[in-house]
């Protein structure tokens, strides 16, 4: 299994260098699809010579492979991403969202995590079955890795959230690093945004 790494320019949680410059509303699932949707603008934004770009977010999570796909991909840019939780963060969609270099909640936003999970349809013998559950494993592995590097939360306390299907608020979300600060959303009156 290949470890996530990020790119050296770009430090654990930046802070911003001053207010984005264009915004993105990202209120979908993380499937390939929504993600090549999301990449288009960004890099137009950044063909454009923008600098710094706010991704406003509330996903209801998606697939592992395509979370984080897109999380190394944002992670790569070259330009500052503020990922900021309007609603809900679920599941896969909190790979992509710690993605960010900065990272911001409404007060009343929230992140869910629930262990990864797999819709089967059809007739499956002994060795798929077990195939999907390997695939299982190494996604929770994977999305551990990432969480536990880019937060202040441990591997064992990830895997009591995602056990548990626990749901954070805002206020727990600075406590274990998810977010540095909760803030309102806002777009300053003429600066560009598109919605995915």
């Amino acid at each position: 299994m290949a470890e996530t790494t990020k790119p050296a320019a770009k430090k654990q949680m930046a802070k911003a260098p001053g207010l984005p410059e264009a915004y993105i509303i990202f209120e979908r699932m993380i499937i390939p699809e929504q993600n090549a949707a999301l990449m288009t603008y960004m890099t137009t934004f950044i063909q454009q010579g923008v600098k710094h770009v706010a991704v406003a977010i509330s996903s209801p999570g998606g697939g592992v492979p395509a979370s984080l796909a897109l999380y190394n991909t944002l992670r790569g840019l070259p330009v500052h991403v503020t990922m900021h939780d309007v609603g809900m963060v679920s599941s896969a969609a909190n790979v992509v969202f710690v993605g960010g270099d900065t990272r911001v909640a409404s007060p009343d936003a929230s992140f869910n995590f629930h262990a990864p999970t797999v819709t089967l349809d059809g007739d499956f013998d002994v060795r798929a079955l077990r195939q999907n559950a390997d695939d299982l494993e190494t996604g929770e592995q994977r999305t551990r890795l990432v969480l536990a590097e880019r937060t202040a939360m441990s591997g064992s306390r990830i895997d009591a959230l995602k056990r548990n299907s626990e749901t954070l608020n805002a206020g727990q979300a600075v406590e274990l690093g998810l977010i540095s600060t909760t803030a309102a959303f806002q777009v300053p009156e003429g600066v560009p945004i598109v919605t995915v």
